[in-house]
């Protein structure tokens, strides 16, 4: 949406008139860095191919990412209801403005803040990504400000899942490790130079004899280390770096100390970059299948390498300093990192563990309240298991395993418990012989939302490109419609549309008007019928009835708010598979329609 849209969106009816589906399976967008592995080494192509047959995996193309969500970056987009060869895509950025009520059940009071708060990647690392941080809030408003083409206006606190052997730097080491390298790595010495040597040491003493300066010794110690390290200007640093290398090749085996592995790798991509050095600065991490990281805005880190799930609130800034042929703001990520002491365990995150005879759920908890995540493995021989009902929409991504995804229409009552449906609700359910699907389908995006007609300012509706466009979305529906008031079949019903805004602009109950096909695009009064009737394996079959979705390792679908889905496994060449399931969502504690709305 543009700037004008955006300002105007408060106003404007969201045009809901029939049910939308309760899951949609996505389109998820893939990430060619170098940093990604090659060809089927990569998860990342191998979940792609998974969930699209047709989906090409060159051998020579690095596969870095994954991503699964609304951000318009690399968007996501859902597949909507249809034959299988002539399934549309929209955006899930505009299926979600518009149908808002699918990311809570409780009422939203803001129409333009129909976005998830998060993001949801799988990464696949050969070689180490940058070296980076991402700004907490504040400073993320004022880069969008001086910046808007290049930073939006939110944080970017991530964790990260290892789904095969994960090796991260995060953090600054607690300052006696630090002083450890500077007496057992000439090198590392060298290349900090005595005045930082001595500053490092002064500041330990400092924090031992519980002085109150202590932490701000430490922070300008740390700093001005930091910063010597990743200045590619320094000659010095460069040399002592090189003379290191050269070392450990011909005299050390790297195996014997993780810091020189990574050194030696980080070198090979980026040779020469004094940034190797902060492994003796920062953490090195390593995580095996299952363990966690919590990586909170503007803490220095990078990944060296292996398979993770990220799920992170919904951003794309990045602050760089090494290990890239990017953009780099070294001095202002130098200005503004925590510079705070911690042994690279405290970065890991401790899961909630349940286990029952079907399944381990494993639940890893967020400070951040934008995103939760949890891991599911199903139990081999286990046929059907259910998961949690949850009061917000979510994401879910399978990384192993076949079967059939089941799940209802309608809404439990929240609260992540299961089996709590709410009689009360209708606002998704559909009559017990009808077959429908969302009239919202139409709509191919909302970005023109906003168009003004005849220049009356009252008046609003929503821009499609050509009719031809719209017709293509609807090829495959048969659109049943009748009119209680006898309006024109070929005309726009504005007066209509104008006098349903005007009742309804400061209301969340935009669902007075619908579209339909007649001799020509129409505009309608709230009480035409419109039945769009789907071509489709993923159809709605009314009220408690259950659809279904057989999945494979990469499926991927966006799940509404307050729906129960089930699992049912198949066997695989003879015998039953793990099935193993990631789901994020955001985090249902905050009250909703609170966020600040994030600018693109």
């Amino acid at each position: 949406m543009d700037s004008e849209a955006l300002s105007s969106c408060p106003s404007v009816a969201p045009l809901t008139g029939q049910p939308s589906p309760d899951v949609l399976e996505l389109d998820c967008a893939v990430v060619h860095n170098t940093w990604g592995k090659l060809g089927e080494r990569s998860l990342v192509a191998k979940l792609k191919s998974g969930a699209d047959g047709t989906f090409p995996v060159d051998s020579t193309e690095h596969y870095a990412q994954l991503w699964l969500g609304d951000h318009p970056s690399h968007g996501t987009k859902v597949i909507l209801p249809g034959i299988e060869h002539a399934r549309k895509k929209i955006l899930l950025h505009d299926w979600l403005i518009l149908n808002p009520r699918q990311l809570e059940l409780q009422s939203r009071d803001d129409v333009c803040d129909s976005r998830l708060p998060f993001l949801l990647k799988v990464l696949s690392i050969r070689s180490p990504l940058a070296l980076q941080a991402h700004p907490d809030k504040e400073m993320a408003y004022w880069l969008h400000s001086k910046e808007p083409g290049v930073f939006d206006s939110n944080h970017k606190p991530e964790m990260a899942i290892a789904v095969t052997p994960f090796t991260a730097l995060i953090g600054f080491r607690p300052l006696q490790q630090v002083l450890h390298f500077l007496s057992e790595v000439e090198e590392f010495e060298e290349a900090m130079g005595c005045g930082i040597t001595r500053k490092l040491r002064e500041a330990s003493e400092t924090i031992s004899r519980g002085d109150d300066s202590g932490e701000t010794v430490q922070k300008e110690a740390l700093k001005e280390a930091f910063a010597r390290l990743v200045d590619r200007r320094n000659v010095a640093v460069i040399n002592s770096l090189r003379k290191l290398v050269l070392k450990i090749k011909n005299d050390a085996d790297p195996s014997n100390v993780p810091e020189y592995n990574a050194i030696t790798r980080m070198d090979a991509e980026f040779p020469g970059d004094p940034g190797a050095l902060t492994v003796f600065l920062l953490n090195l991490v390593h995580l095996q299948p299952g363990e966690a990281v919590f990586i909170d805005s503007l803490i220095p880190h990078t990944y060296i390498t292996g398979d993770c799930i990220e799920c992170q609130a919904s951003s794309d800034n990045v602050l760089r300093a090494a290990f890239t042929h990017k953009r780099k703001d070294v001095d202002l990520m130098c200005s503004t990192l925590v510079y705070q002491p911690l042994p690279g365990d405290k970065f890991k995150v401790v899961p909630e563990i349940t286990r029952t005879p079907e399944m381990t759920s494993i639940f890893y908890p967020s400070p951040c309240l934008d995103f939760e995540i949890s891991k599911y493995q199903i139990t081999k021989g286990s046929s059907s298991t259910a998961l949690p009902c949850l009061p917000v929409a979510s994401i879910v991504i399978v990384v192993q395993g076949q079967g059939q995804l089941f799940w209802l229409s309608s809404r439990c009552s929240g609260g992540g418990k299961e089996g709590q449906n709410d009689t009360n609700s209708n606002e998704h359910n559909v009559s017990e012989n009808s077959n429908t699907a969302p009239s919202t389908y139409q709509i191919a995006t909302a970005r023109d939302r906003a168009t003004r007609i005849n220049g009356n300012s009252n008046s609003y509706i929503d821009n499609f490109t050509t009719l031809k466009e719209f017709k293509t979305l609807t090829e495959n529906c048969s659109v049943n419609y009748n009119t209680k008031h006898g309006h024109d079949d070929s005309t726009f019903c504005v007066n209509e549309l104008n006098n349903d805004i005007t009742k309804q602009k400061n209301s969340m109950d935009y669902l007075r008007t619908g579209y339909a096909i007649g001799n020509g695009l129409q505009k309608c009064d709230a009480d035409m019928d419109i039945n769009i009737l789907p071509k489709t394996n993923m159809s709605t079959t009314g009220n408690g009835k259950p659809n279904n979705l057989k999945f494979n390792a990469g499926t991927a679908i966006f799940l509404a708010a307050g729906t129960s889905l089930e699992i049912r496994t198949y066997e695989i060449d003879g015998d039953l598979d793990d099935v193993i399931i990631f789901r994020a969502n955001s985090g249902h504690y905050e009250e909703p329609g609170k966020r600040k709305t994030i600018l693109y």
